[in-house]
C-alpha cells in the first residue's frame, strides 16, 4: 500500500480537516447548502477511518483490536460526554427546578441507547458508537474472510439490507432506535471498506492511472468527471428533478444506486480538491483543524446553543449567527485543545 499508516499524511489531515469543517458548516444550517454537505460528509468520515485500516493477519488479533478501537472511542466519547452534561446540560437542568433524580436517570437510559435516540448537544455522538460497530464488524470479515470476492458480497449484502430497514423505517413499521446506531454500520460499512480498499487510488500524487481491463484510466481525470458530476446532480437537486436526501443517524437512505453513486463522486472531488487545488495557506489552516478534529466535533454544537441562549439573552438578532456558529465552533474547541486538553494528559480529549 502506498499510505504508510503508521506515519501522519498530510493529504488525509487536511481532508480531515476540510471534512470537520463541513460538519459544523452542516449543523449551523446555511440554507439548503447544508443539505448538500450531508450528501457526503459522514461517508467521508467512514472513507477516511478506512483509509487508515491496518490488516490484521491473524483472526486471533480481533479481539485485541476491539480492545485497542473501543478504549480509542468510547474513552472520548464518555470524557466529552461528561464536560458537556456538567458545564452544559447541568445548568440548564438546575435553573429549570425540575426532578433532577428522575431526568438523570432518564438521561442515563437515553445514553446506554445512544445513537439517533441521543440529540441536542449530543446529536454527533452517534458517529463514534457506529463507527466502533462498523471497525468491528470490517475486521471480523477481512480477517475471517480471505477471499476480496466473498468479503465484498458480504458487504454489499449488509448494504443492501440497510435499505430494507430504512424502508421499514419509513413505512412507521419500526419506531424503537437500534442501540449506538448499530444498524447504521450496514451502511458505513460500505464506505469503510471503499476507504481500505481504494487507498492508493485516493493518493493521487502516487498514483496517476489505474488499469482496468487492460485500459489505463487516469485518476485525475476520473475526480474532474466526479467534479462535474456533483454540480450535475446539485443543479438537478435544485430544479426539483432529482429530490435526494441522506442522512445516516436517521437512517435516511432509500435509493440503493445514488445512495453509493451521489457520496462517492462528492468524495472524489473532495479528495481531488485537498490534494491539488487548494492555497498552502489553507492547506495549513486545515490541517492543523484536521489534527485537532475531535473536539471540535464534540463541542460544536454545545457553542452553538451557548450562542444562542446568548442571542436570545443578551443580542436578540438572526442576523449572521451562521457564520458565528461555524468560526467559533470550530476556533474554540482548536484553541481549548491546544492550550487546556493537550496538557491534562489523563484526561484523553485530544483523540
Amino acid at each position: 500500500m502506498c499510505i504508510d499508516i503508521n506515519k501522519r499524511v498530510q493529504w488525509l489531515d487536511i481532508l480531515r480537516g476540510l471534512t470537520t469543517v463541513l460538519v459544523v458548516i452542516g449543523h449551523s444550517e446555511i440554507g439548503t447548502f447544508s443539505k448538500y454537505i450531508y450528501w457526503f460528509h459522514m461517508p467521508l468520515f467512514f472513507v477516511l477511518s478506512g483509509l487508515l485500516f491496518k490488516s490484521l493477519k491473524y483472526t486471533n488479533e480481533i479481539e485485541s483490536f476491539i480492545k485497542k478501537r473501543t478504549s480509542r472511542l468510547l474513552i472520548p466519547y464518555f470524557s466529552y460526554l461528561i464536560l458537556v452534561f456538567t458545564f452544559c446540560q447541568l445548568p440548564i437542568l438546575v435553573m429549570q427546578d425540575t426532578d433532577f433524580l428522575h431526568i438523570c436517570t432518564h438521561f442515563l437510559i437515553v445514553l446506554f441507547i445512544g445513537g439517533r435516540a441521543v440529540g441536542g448537544l449530543f446529536g454527533v455522538y452517534w458517529f463514534f458508537t457506529c463507527l466502533l460497530i462498523t471497525q468491528i464488524i470490517f475486521a471480523v470479515i477481512h480477517t475471517s474472510i480471505k477471499s476480496i470476492k466473498y468479503q465484498l458480497l458480504i458487504i454489499f449484502a449488509l448494504y443492501l439490507l440497510a435499505h430494507i430497514e430504512a424502508n421499514y423505517i419509513k413505512a412507521g413499521f419500526m419506531s424503537i432506535p437500534i442501540p449506538w446506531n448499530a444498524d447504521v454500520s450496514m451502511f458505513a460499512l460500505l464506505f469503510y471498506a471503499f476507504g481500505f480498499y481504494a487507498k492508493d487510488l485516493l493518493d493521487l500524487k502516487r498514483l496517476k492511472s489505474i488499469k482496468i481491463l487492460s485500459i489505463s484510466i487516469n485518476m485525475n481525470a476520473v475526480c474532474i468527471t466526479a467534479i462535474i458530476l456533483s454540480v450535475v446532480f446539485i443543479i438537478l437537486n435544485i430544479n426539483g428533478i432529482i429530490d435526494y436526501s441522506l442522512d445516516l443517524k436517521h437512517v435516511i437512505y432509500n435509493n440503493i444506486l445514488l445512495d453509493l453513486f451521489i457520496p462517492i463522486i462528492f468524495i472524489l472531488s473532495t479528495v481531488y480538491i485537498t490534494q491539488f487545488n487548494l492555497p498552502y495557506s489553507v492547506k495549513t489552516v486545515l490541517t492543523s483543524i484536521g489534527t485537532n478534529s475531535l473536539p471540535i466535533i464534540f463541542l460544536h454544537i454545545p457553542i452553538k446553543y451557548s450562542i444562542d441562549v446568548a442571542n436570545h439573552l443578551f443580542i436578540h438578532t438572526n442576523s449572521g449567527l451562521s457564520i458565528i456558529y461555524i468560526v467559533l465552533g470550530i476556533i474554540l474547541p482548536f484553541y481549548l485543545n491546544i492550550l487546556i486538553f493537550r496538557k491534562i494528559s489523563f484526561v484523553p480529549l485530544t483523540g
